[in-house]
């Protein structure tokens, strides 16, 4: 399920120090749409800072002498396509490892190792980060915003990201604008398949129109596109100069 919180969980190890310092080689590729093996190849190789004009060897070369850990972010249900990669990662010494995030069960299990499934928030849960998000500049909460509060996050259905972002809509709100987001009819429309959705609809429906237009600048990246900070700052510049 989207927006559970499975790439938050395993950016969590990848950045984790006792992890950091066990392996020689870290990289982290994020496969949207098809994973290509050449391009997943590339990442690593890249990344690793081994690839140049001169010395373009090949990605077994590399991972072969080190201890490694991969983190492949999949956006892919082709489970034969993963199969091929794992052949392709099959080297490495002892203790390397490959780490697979994916919302499909068929391309969960990797290398006979069984799917690990995460679970919804509690209420409970659900309730605490709403609160740490929504109540973060408020200097007291009250039974009101505490009601309209409850009423969202069960809305939300346990969905971490759904719950985040619904709170970072809401903190300096007022309560009118939190009364208006629980009772949006995006919530009822059956087309939404995920929590997440809506959520994301309902942050983008109440920017401002100038924040709105920022949005448009990011059809120009594919999906899964590493952005450029400086380079996204260019192409806003350069469409204001076009306009």
């Amino acid at each position: 399920m989207g927006g559970i919180g499975k790439t938050v969980l395993a950016r969590r190890i990848y950045n984790n120090e006792w992890v950091e310092s066990h392996f020689q080689f870290r990289v982290w590729v994020s496969v949207g749409g098809y994973l290509d093996i050449a391009t997943v190849a590339e990442t690593i190789v890249i990344d690793h800072k081994t690839l140049t004009s001169e010395n373009r060897l090949e990605p077994r070369e590399v991972l072969g002498e080190k201890t490694f850990l991969i983190v492949l972010d999949v956006w892919d249900e082709d489970g034969i396509r993963l199969e091929k990669l794992k052949a392709w990662l099959n080297v490495g010494h002892l203790g390397t490892c490959v780490l697979v995030t994916t919302r499909f069960y068929s391309c969960g299990s990797f290398d006979g190792h069984p799917a690990k499934n995460l679970t919804c928030l509690s209420d409970e849960e659900s309730w605490a980060l709403f609160k740490y998000w929504a109540f973060k500049s408020r200097e007291q909460e009250n039974a009101e915003f505490e009601k309209i509060g409850f009423n969202i996050v069960a809305k939300c259905k346990g969905l971490s990201l759904a719950v985040k972002t619904i709170g970072g809509l809401l903190r300096s709100k007022s309560v009118q604008e939190w009364f208006s987001v629980m009772r949006d009819g995006l919530w009822k429309l059956p087309k939404f398949k995920s929590r997440v959705l809506p959520v994301l609809k309902l942050t983008y429906d109440r920017l401002p129109s100038y924040l709105k237009q920022c949005f448009v600048h990011y059809l120009i990246f594919p999906k899964a596109y590493w952005i450029n900070k400086e380079k996204l700052v260019r192409c806003g510049l350069l469409r204001v100069l076009l306009d």
